[in-house]
C-alpha cells in the first residue's frame, strides 16, 4: 500500500490599476476695452459774445435789436410829435424844432464804454472710461478609480491510497 499525498497551494492573483487623474485648467480671461480720452469743448456761446457766432445766432441778434430799434424809432416819434403838439400856439414853436434836432445829434455821439467779452465761459466735457469684462478660471478635475482584480484559485490536498 502506497500513500500519496498531493498539496495544491491556493494562489491569490492581484490584478490592481493604477488611478488615473485628469486634470484640466481653465485659465482666468480679461478683457479691457478703453475709450477715450475724449474733449470736447464747447465755445459757440463765447464766440457769439464776440460777434462771430454761427449764422443762427447772429440772424437771432439782429431781429432782437431790429425789434428794439424799431420801438425805440417810434417812441421817439411820438414823444416829438407831443412836445410840437404841446408847444402849438405858445410862441415857441420856432425854437421848439432847433431844439428837436440839436437833441438828436447829441444822442448820436457814441459813448465809450471798455468790457471784457466774452463773459460766457466755454462748456468743456471729458470722457475716458474703461469696460473690464472679465471670466474666472478654475481646474476640473477628473478621477477614475478601478478596483483591483482579485482571482482566487483555491488549494487542495489529494490523497491517494493505491
Amino acid at each position: 500500500m502506497r500513500l500519496t499525498i498531493n498539496t495544491i497551494l491556493p494562489r491569490l492573483h492581484i490584478h490592481y490599476f493604477w488611478p488615473r487623474m485628469q486634470i484640466q485648467q481653465e485659465l482666468p480671461q480679461v478683457q479691457i476695452e478703453t475709450y477715450g480720452p475724449e474733449l470736447e469743448i464747447d465755445q459757440e456761446q463765447a464766440w457769439a459774445e464776440l460777434g462771430i457766432g454761427s449764422n443762427t445766432y447772429l440772424g437771432q441778434q439782429i431781429r432782437e435789436r431790429a425789434y428794439e430799434r424799431v420801438l425805440q424809432g417810434i417812441q421817439e416819434m411820438a414823444q416829438e410829435g407831443d412836445r410840437i403838439m404841446n408847444s402849438v400856439g405858445l410862441f415857441q414853436e420856432d425854437l421848439i424844432l432847433p431844439d428837436i434836432v440839436k437833441e438828436r445829434m447829441d444822442r448820436e455821439i457814441p459813448e465809450l464804454n471798455v468790457d471784457v467779452v466774452p463773459k460766457t465761459k466755454p462748456k468743456i466735457r471729458f470722457d475716458y472710461g474703461h469696460d473690464i469684462q472679465w471670466r474666472i478660471g478654475g481646474v476640473i478635475t477628473e478621477c477614475e478609480l478601478r478596483p483591483p482584480m482579485i482571482t482566487l484559485e483555491k488549494g487542495e490536498v489529494q490523497i491517494l491510497v493505491e
